[in-house]
């Protein structure tokens, strides 16, 4: 992700990333930028990116979300147990878990989860995304799901708020719901595949999908980003 990609967008830097390992969150509490990669959740120096500890965490943890002060984490057993966890956010240990029932599909059968993949707080309310665009707006204190709004979208990663709308990222970029509707309303191109997004300090926080290859011993080795060159994007648009 270099920079002459987004110059009509707006300014971008970046964060050197706590590890290599696949995004699953990234959001800001208080005064850590917390990051989340399978299965560890990193607090990070929201300015330079400094280690400031780390936790560990379930390894199919998706995405996070935080009203500043307290931290949930969003699961593939969603809405299972152990799918929408409250969180200590500075030590990662599981406070208390949300666990909301699957409805019936049309068929008459429940389905063992809604493939979650973001997580976002807005307005004293939790929002959850699943991959295939069903947007779920929750009850932080009883885990109730208040409404749910298919919007049309595919391939969804994460969830974010950034002061007027909800965002996600996707395989083409960012994708925007209005807050109020829940409904899709515009999109931002971006030649990368994202993983997780945030917001932080003003700027768009965005990780890339990591892409696997074999190696000469058709072992799984990363190619993309190498090794030790996984960045934490932070991208301030244009006015």
């Amino acid at each position: 992700m270099r920079p002459e990609w987004a110059v009509k967008r707006g300014k971008l830097d970046s964060l050197p990333a706590p590890s290599d390992s696949v995004p699953g969150g990234l959001v800001r509490c208080g005064e850590d930028l917390l990051c989340s990669q399978q299965g560890d959740l990193f607090r990070l120096d929201p300015a330079t990116g400094k280690l400031r500890g780390s936790h560990k965490l379930p390894f199919t943890t998706q995405d996070l979300a935080s009203d500043g002060k307290r931290l949930w984490a969003i699961t593939t057993r969603w809405p299972g147990k152990n799918g929408l966890m409250e969180l200590d956010p500075t030590n990662g240990k599981v406070l208390r878990t949300l666990e909301q029932p699957a409805p019936a599909t049309k068929d008459g059968k429940k389905p063992r989860r809604y493939a979650a993949r973001g997580i976002a707080w807005r307005a004293d309310r939790l929002y959850v995304m699943e991959i295939y665009g069903q947007l779920h707006e929750i009850d932080p204190e009883s885990g109730k799901i208040l409404r749910t709004v298919p919007t049309g979208r595919r391939w969804v990663f994460s969830l974010a708020d950034d002061g007027d709308n909800l965002f996600a990222a996707t395989r083409e970029g960012l994708d925007f719901f209005d807050p109020t509707t829940l409904n899709y309303s515009k999109s931002m191109a971006i030649p990368r595949r994202l993983r997780s997004a945030g917001w932080s300090d003003g700027a768009l926080l965005l990780m890339e999908q990591p892409i696997f290859g074999f190696g000469k011993k058709h072992e799984t080795i990363q190619v993309f980003p190498r090794p030790g060159k996984t960045r934490i994007h932070r991208l301030r648009r244009a006015p």
